[in-house]
């Protein structure tokens, strides 16, 4: 009886550490991924001001900029200047799949009680990584001014990359007329 108790905890070790080294792998390959893609000065970009994506422009106002290799999506950027910062969002894609998005959101410095907009300091980072339209890892530090936790954010940041998808879509199509 002991005998299999201790076979049985190996396998689930076993198992465990596989797990853990595809997922690292998969990290690891995504990571490669999004760097190739950052590196890459070959890209053709489209982009879009605020009041061509965003219901509400806010103060400091918006872009959206998809980078193209050939007739693929690799990346889009999307901006957007608040009053108390500024956030940025990055999707990747591969083969048209989301598969890394890194986010971020530097708040202005507060001095002598009013902002300064010439000052900003990073105050949120995410890092989400996907495969097979899962989410395997995210990295956080930091928090996001006025978030929101109950809502789930690896569908809210989907939702937005498939959102993006399209309008970049678009965009595109239009230019091409």
């Amino acid at each position: 009886m002991n005998k299999n108790k201790i076979v049985l905890l190996f396998l689930l070790i076993s198992c465990l550490t596989v797990h853990g080294q595809e997922r690292e792998d998969i990290i690891k390959k995504i990571r490669k991924d999004f760097k190739d893609i950052n590196a890459d000065t070959t890209l053709k970009k489209i982009s879009l001001e605020g009041e061509e994506f965003l219901d509400d422009v806010p103060d400091g106002g918006g872009e959206l900029t998809g980078f193209f290799k050939g007739d693929s999506i690799v990346k889009i950027a999307e901006w957007i200047g608040l009053s108390y910062g500024n956030r940025t969002t990055e999707f990747y894609y591969k083969e048209d799949k989301l598969f890394f998005i890194f986010e971020k959101f530097e708040s202005f410095v507060e001095k002598n009680g009013e902002l300064d907009h010439g000052k900003v300091k990073t105050s949120f980072e995410g890092r989400y990584y996907f495969y097979n339209d899962k989410l395997v890892e995210q990295k956080i530090s930091g928090k996001k001014p006025l978030d929101d936790n109950s809502m789930d954010i690896s569908t809210q940041l989907q939702k937005e990359a498939k959102d993006n998808f399209q309008l970049i879509l678009s965009k595109r199509k239009a230019a091409r007329k």
